[in-house]
């Protein structure tokens, strides 16, 4: 555990000491009920003011002096959280390497300890699968003389025109959260044991942009294990995925261009990328009955 200690200096006297680390609702919390004003993503390890609040950091072992020991000149609160939730939320199947090298100082800065834990995760499995489904899309035009216009539908088409800004979009989103989205997945240890990562991306199949997750496992799934995937997927996509992507909107030139991996209509499915060629194939492009 690494504890972070605030201390203002503008002549107050006020201080706590936060346990790293924690919910980011809760930090504000804590530093609200003390009368410390200064936004965890402003409050740095060494202040540019002399009246800034100051932050000292502790740990209780080896582990943790070394991270402490990544965080630069100026790193922030929120980023020494972020990467200690890093650690903590990392994979099991790469805890022992991943404190190895963090011992080892092999990561010279948070965005590399981040980066580090990202590819040693991915690269511990064996075999990455993926899952296709349907996008749709919303446009909200700018305002023009006559008021706000209603958003309106566009096709998969215009959607494949902003595939690398879409992309883009949910990296970041994923970024968001620390943790491996595996982990929010409510299944037995069987399944847990085979699962190591899941990514959300795009691809242009023919002239159609779909969503696409990539699932890496250790070993392969069975049918019943593939299905439960899939559902968490689902899940996933009609939730809107993580904190909220689909209502966090693309700024393009016509407007605010929401996307979304869900629909509720009877065409929407999610398969592999087998099925979906077979499927194209038989219908020639004029898409599928519903599959899950």
């Amino acid at each position: 555990m690494i504890k972070a200690s605030i201390r203002t200096r503008d002549g107050t006297g006020r201080s706590c000491t936060l346990e790293l680390p924690m919910d980011r609702l809760d930090m504000y919390l804590i530093l609200g009920k003390h009368e410390i004003t200064t936004r965890p993503d402003m409050l740095r390890l060494n202040p540019r003011s002399d009246d800034a609040p100051e932050i000292t950091l502790t740990g209780e072992n080896e582990l943790d002096s070394h991270i402490i020991s990544i965080a630069g000149k100026y790193t922030t609160l929120a980023e020494i959280n972020r990467a200690i939730d890093l650690v903590g939320n990392a994979s099991e199947h790469i805890l022992p390497s991943l404190y190895q090298r963090i011992v080892n100082d092999d990561f010279a800065t948070f965005a590399e300890l981040e980066t580090g834990i990202d590819t040693m995760t991915w690269e511990a499995g064996t075999e990455t699968v993926s899952f296709y489904y349907p996008l749709v899309g919303e446009l909200d035009e700018h305002d023009d003389d006559y008021g706000c216009r209603e958003p309106m539908p566009v096709s998969s088409r215009y959607l494949a025109g902003y595939e690398e800004d879409i992309r883009i979009s949910l990296m970041m989103e994923q970024q968001r959260d620390p943790c491996n989205m595996v982990s929010y997945m409510d299944c037995g240890e069987d399944l847990r044991d085979k699962l190591i990562a899941m990514r959300w991306d795009v691809e242009m199949i023919g002239d159609t942009l779909y969503g696409r997750t990539d699932v890496r496992i250790a070993q392969p799934l069975t049918t019943e294990e593939t299905e439960a995937v899939k559902d968490y997927i689902l899940g996933q996509n009609s939730d809107g995925l993580g904190e909220g992507y689909e209502q966090r909107p693309l700024a393009i030139d016509d407007g605010a261009l929401y996307v979304s991996m869900w629909n509720s209509g009877d065409d929407y499915f999610i398969c592999s990328k087998d099925e979906l060629d077979e499927h194209i194939d038989q219908s020639s492009g004029q898409g599928f009955g519903s599959m899950t």
